[in-house]
């Protein structure tokens, strides 16, 4: 517990925290994940934070009332901060690894079958924009990555840590296995395996920390309305804090 805890303060002690009300969107916090967050243990955490800027954003209730609209509000948010000059890549992530837990879900893996009443199998889970892993730097092992195709194809999909694969598919080709919620009938079609990331704790080894599964943004395990924008810059990530914040307000 206190390894985790002091995980956290490593990487929030990291963030340039910023309080910005807009009138479409409020921005609730931004941040610059800084590469001291592996210099201070010695371990790699899974990612490349440099040069990476974060910002929290909570589209009004009122738009994402229609999911539609609420996608199409992202996939116009993030092309328009792709265009601004400085800008390496940009995506966007419910929740940031290393900076508190993620979300988890009571899961069901092809193969392992969950019997009422007895314990069920626990999954971290991000859910993400096309692009994340490449902003991140976390890298695809095998598979393919998610796409603008995912949002409008009807079969739900699903990325998976290496650490995942070899727990629940060993020996296997983890492509084309599935995952799902307990409380789901469709299942989420695994089409790439990534690289494993630290979660909370850098002192424990990835490989032994729970499973781990990306969803698309459009077809997530679960609804998400307020998305982390991680956006990787050529330059210092402080100066585009304004260039990004003018996109948002506009």
């Amino acid at each position: 517990k206190r390894s985790a805890t002091g995980a956290r303060r490593v990487v929030l002690a990291a963030f340039v925290v910023f309080e910005i009300a807009v009138s479409v969107v409020v921005l609730i916090g931004a941040g610059l994940l800084a590469k001291s967050v592996w210099m201070l243990s010695g371990k790699n955490p899974g990612f490349d934070a440099t040069h990476v800027l974060t910002l929290k954003v909570t589209p009004p209730e009122s738009l994402c009332k229609e999911r539609g609209r609420c996608d199409e509000f992202y996939k116009q948010l993030l092309d328009k901060i792709q265009a601004l000059p400085g800008i390496a890549n940009v995506s966007a992530t419910s929740s940031l690894p290393m900076a508190g837990d993620p979300s988890r879900f009571a899961a069901v893996l092809e193969g392992h079958p969950w019997v009422p009443g007895t314990p069920v199998n626990l999954v971290w889970y991000w859910t993400v924009a096309p692009g994340y892993l490449k902003t991140m730097g976390i890298p695809l092992l095998s598979g393919r990555d998610f796409s603008i195709a995912d949002a409008q194809s009807a079969e739900p999909v699903a990325l998976v840590s290496a650490a995942t694969a070899k727990q629940y598919w060993p020996g296997e080709n983890p492509i084309g296995k599935h995952v799902r919620g307990i409380w789901q009938k469709d299942w989420h079609r695994v089409i790439g395996v990534v690289g494993d990331t630290h979660t909370a704790a850098l002192g424990v080894d990835p490989s032994v920390e729970q499973a781990q599964a990306y969803f698309p943004f459009a077809n997530s395990i679960l609804n998400t309305t307020m998305m982390t924008l991680v956006i990787r810059t050529s330059s210092d990530p402080l100066a585009m804090v304004q260039p990004v914040r003018n996109v948002i307000t506009e």
